[in-house]
């Protein structure tokens, strides 16, 4: 029979719990209550008390401070928090204190019964140990972590093993809880589960299986009850059952590979037989497309559509990490190198504004996000160009506009002002067409043709003159030219210009 004390600061609460429950059907004594936390505190202190079912909020001590006095001097207590606070950061400070669960109010009859069940449990394993079971318990986890650590390489008991591998924050405060849901997801008598915490990783031993699936499904009992319960959410790796325990050690370091897989393809359990993904991997990724989406009229939109799809089949292809960080750079390389050309910027220009995505890249570990990186730094780079061109692009159609009028004596092509300004031969039409609503080759007739009528009207040049004035060798086709801008032949428009005659 365990003794139970019961602390709430409603007094109701403990008169229901007191005559609802049939507690000696559990093998449990009703040894006390009280409404106070300091009279709680101070009678489970004097009295043989296994079990506290506490409230958090109590006049004189609240439940946390009520757990933590007690375990201090009888580290053996075992606690069920009952409260009315929902906020995990309760939750998450009782169970620092090795409380069995943490129960928000109105709690379940039988949630609470289970939560009882687990803790009479538990103070029965505690008091049947006998120091040679301690003895024992301390050996058996040495030689798991030796074991597990690469440190043991002589035959042992174990054989049909696992090793599964997470990680959890702030580790230590959760250690005992943890023991507790570890052992309650065990689904079978056939096979144990050693648990090692090292920092913030949290490393399983399964033992006696040969069933992979026994392994997930243990795992993901884990996983939901640290999620109901903690509201913590946790990935698992798990490494390859090995014939000797001399290759725990791999299976360790394997679950530790697949786990960070599991954290970059965001799947709640990964397999090292699911991740043993070829060293020669290769993406088939069309690069332009990515660039024609981010200049076109709705870029970024397209350009975040595409890098979803391009993650997305990184992940049905189970690239490795590494592959996809370098492919994430090359998409960015390709945008600075394209933006380079076209605007005659200096790469360190275009780089200074990404430099810290770019190095953030090699240390997240999450497709997702290596993915939204990429695209964070195409974008910082086209809001540069915006700013950096806005006065930019004036700058250049003045040049291209001035090249025209100083070799207007010269056949001109977009290709010899391109090379001249240092601009795109590819994109400078259609540049000088977005900026100004003239096409370039337009401009140059209309330029040259306006031109050769101030030499009609102002000079006694012969017409072959005045087509080599404005470049043409070809005086016919000036003169097509000529009269297909102005509607006037060259000599119609000179003679219309002469005054008239005195008769």
């Amino acid at each position: 029979m365990f003794n139970l004390y019961l602390a709430d600061d409603e007094k109701l609460v403990i008169d229901t719990l007191t005559s609802i429950v049939d507690w000696e059907e559990h093998g449990i004594k009703l040894a006390g209550s009280a409404t106070n936390g300091k009279t709680a505190c101070k009678e489970i202190m004097e009295h043989d008390i296994d079990i506290a079912i506490v409230d958090i909020r109590m006049p004189g001590m609240n439940g946390l401070e009520l757990i933590e006095s007690v375990k201090e001097i009888k580290p053996d207590t075992i606690f069920i928090v009952c409260s009315g606070y929902s906020d995990f950061s309760y939750a998450r400070e009782a169970m620092k204190h090795g409380t069995v669960y943490y129960l928000t109010k109105p709690v379940e009859i039988d949630e609470l019964l289970d939560a009882v069940r687990i803790a009479v449990t538990r103070c029965g394993e505690s008091k049947q140990l006998s120091s040679g079971d301690i003895h024992r318990l301390k050996t058996e986890k040495m030689l798991s972590e030796a074991l597990i650590y690469g440190q043991f390489s002589e035959a042992c008991d174990y054989e049909h093993f696992f090793v599964a591998t997470t990680s959890i924050e702030a580790l230590p405060d959760y250690m005992n809880v943890l023991d507790s849901m570890i052992n309650d997801a065990v689904l079978s008598e056939q096979y144990t589960v050693h648990q090692i915490y090292n920092q913030s990783e949290i490393i399983l031993l399964f033992t006696g299986l040969s069933d992979s699936s026994l392994v997930s499904q243990t795992l993901l009992l884990v996983t939901q009850e640290l999620k109901d319960k903690l509201n913590i959410d946790i990935k698992w790796g798990i490494g390859a059952s090995k014939p000797e325990a001399s290759d725990i050690h791999i299976s360790y370091m394997q679950s530790k590979h697949a786990y960070d897989y599991a954290v970059f393809a965001d799947e709640r359990i990964s397999s090292i037989r699911d991740v043993n993904y070829s060293n020669h991997q290769k993406m088939d990724i069309d690069y332009p497309a990515i660039i024609d989406a981010l200049t076109g009229n709705d870029g970024l939109q397209r350009t975040k559509a595409c890098l979803h799809a391009f993650i997305d089949k990184a992940l049905t292809d189970r690239v490795r990490p590494d592959v996809l960080i370098y492919h994430c750079t090359e998409i960015i390389n390709y945008a600075t190198n394209y933006f380079k050309q076209l605007y005659s910027i200096p790469p360190e220009e275009l780089y200074q504004h990404n430099y810290a995505s770019i190095k953030q890249l090699n240390e997240v570990k999450s497709a997702r996000m290596m993915g939204e990186i990429t695209f964070e730094c195409l974008e910082n780079m086209v809001d540069f160009l915006n700013d950096r061109m806005k006065d930019y692009k004036d700058k250049i159609i003045s040049q291209i506009k001035e090249y025209i009028h100083e070799h207007i004596s010269q056949a001109i092509s977009a290709a010899d002002i391109a090379k001249v300004i240092n601009f795109n031969p590819s994109y400078i039409s259609s540049f000088f067409k977005k900026k100004t609503g003239v096409t370039l080759s337009d401009y140059i007739t209309e330029t040259k043709m306006e031109r050769a009528k101030t030499l009609l009207s102002g000079s006694v040049l012969k017409i072959n003159k005045i087509a080599e004035e404005v470049g043409y060798d070809d005086q016919r086709y000036f003169c097509l030219v000529f009269k297909k801008y102005s509607g006037l032949t060259p000599s119609q428009f000179r003679d219309r210009k002469r005054p008239e005659k005195i008769v």
